[in-house]
């Protein structure tokens, strides 16, 4: 992951570090630099090539960073206020959601909006502690606070959308590591404090009773949270009770009670999500759905009808959503409900695979519309183009089709 490549960074920044140190081994650390960027630049070039392919990338929408998709100086000013939000997520770790994307965080479109004072503030303090950190190693010949500075910042670089755009927001997985080296300027902040009060016993004690208890806080703090991730239902609850403005986590909730069965709970939390992020297709996809499976049939075929242009228009605009795709589907399996509408439906496979060709389950329900109609030769064409691009555990079904078109043929040929 693109984490574990930064801590070879970390590694740089040491051994840069050592040849201002006390003990000075400049070629030793030269060398050991240049084997670090080598092993990192192959790093990055496999990282490359496993994240190649057209429809091996991941793809992202406004919904998952809608900061990505502003113009200046919205992006700017809202990438910049991220990094202190961050900050305090370390700091003081009190409203943990699962997902930060669509509104969980607004958007900052002026100079004047007052959150711009906390990255200000945010900036003036890692610039400090960066010019403390260099005065450190060019006067005491101490790395300490430059390796610790290192471990914050260089595994946040990925996820901090400065350099390139993420698919999230805020993700507190991204925060394991810099933990590490935050952890670590606690420590040494406690030591300063501890050194500046040398002679006055009580105060130390007072202080050491007050750090036990932030320690003692952070560990029911955890207790709590594990609590949380107990299953996802309690997950995706509790993370609306932090991000209420989040659709996608009405969309979660309301997926899992679709799994259970539940689905008149399912409807009301994706109709919320609708409400909260009416532009989002996904949305009404997942109602259209779910009214299918409460058997009003007419009423979500209308809607799906009215969300297909919607959906096509932004295939061709970015790159398709692969649970987009759904709504062909839907929509024919209502549609084949009816004998006469199976032509109806066999255009909406034709035109599914050619929004998207490798579509596989596209393939083995057009072949088994063809079959209802007779066009046997032509189903074996549509199920052998999707067995040449079938993975191995969706070749069974399509050999299996196959073999039935094939003693169907022989039948009507005898």
């Amino acid at each position: 992951k693109e984490q574990g490549l930064t801590v070879l960074a970390v590694c740089v920044t040491y051994e840069v570090s050592k040849c201002f140190g006390r003990s000075r081994n400049i070629k030793k650390s030269s060398l050991l630099c240049l084997l670090l960027i080598i092993f990192g630049s192959i790093l990055v070039i496999l990282r490359l090539s496993i994240m190649g392919g057209k429809h091996q990338l991941p793809v992202f929408t406004k919904f998952d960073n809608p900061a990505s998709f502003e113009p200046y100086p919205t992006r700017q000013l809202t990438y910049n206020f991220l990094l202190p939000l961050n900050a305090l997520l370390l700091l003081f770790p009190y409203n943990l959601c699962c997902d930060w994307t669509m509104r969980s965080i607004g958007l900052i479109h002026d100079i004047d909006d007052p959150r711009n004072v906390w990255t200000l503030v945010f900036y003036a303090t890692l610039i400090a502690l960066v010019i403390r950190s260099l005065v450190d190693l060019f006067r005491y010949r101490s790395n300490r606070l430059l390796i610790i500075l290192s471990l914050i910042v260089f595994p946040f670089i990925p996820a901090s959308n400065l350099f390139f755009p993420v698919g999230f927001v805020i993700a507190e997985r991204t925060l394991y590591i810099p933990s590490t080296g935050f952890s670590l300027l606690v420590a040494i902040g406690w030591t300063a404090i501890e050194n500046r009060f040398p002679n006055r016993p009580k105060l130390k004690e007072c202080l050491l009773i007050m750090f036990c208890v932030t320690i003692g806080l952070f560990c029911l703090k955890t207790q709590i949270r594990n609590n949380d991730w107990k299953d996802e239902l309690s997950l995706f609850s509790s993370a609306i009770k932090v991000n209420p403005n989040n659709a996608k986590l009405y969309n979660n909730v309301g997926h899992h009670y679709e799994r259970h069965k539940e689905f008149d709970r399912a409807l009301q939390y994706f109709q919320k999500a609708s409400e909260l992020q009416s532009d989002d297709l996904g949305s009404h996809i997942n109602i259209a759905r779910t009214l299918i499976n409460l058997g009003q049939h007419s009423k979500a075929e209308q809607m799906l009808w009215k969300l297909k242009p919607k959906v096509k228009l932004s295939a061709i605009n970015n790159r398709i959503i692969p649970n987009y795709l759904n709504l062909w589907i839907n929509l024919a399996n209502i549609i084949v409900k009816n004998e006469t509408r199976l032509p109806e439906a066999e255009n909406l496979y034709k035109e599914l695979i050619g929004m998207r060709s490798d579509f596989v389950e596209a393939y083995i329900n057009l072949g088994d519309i063809l079959i209802r109609q007779s066009k046997l030769t032509e189903a074996v064409d549509i199920y052998r183009r999707g067995l040449s691009l079938a993975q191995i555990d969706r070749r069974a079904d399509l050999y299996f089709n196959l073999g039935v078109v094939h003693s169907m043929l022989l039948r009507a040929s005898s």
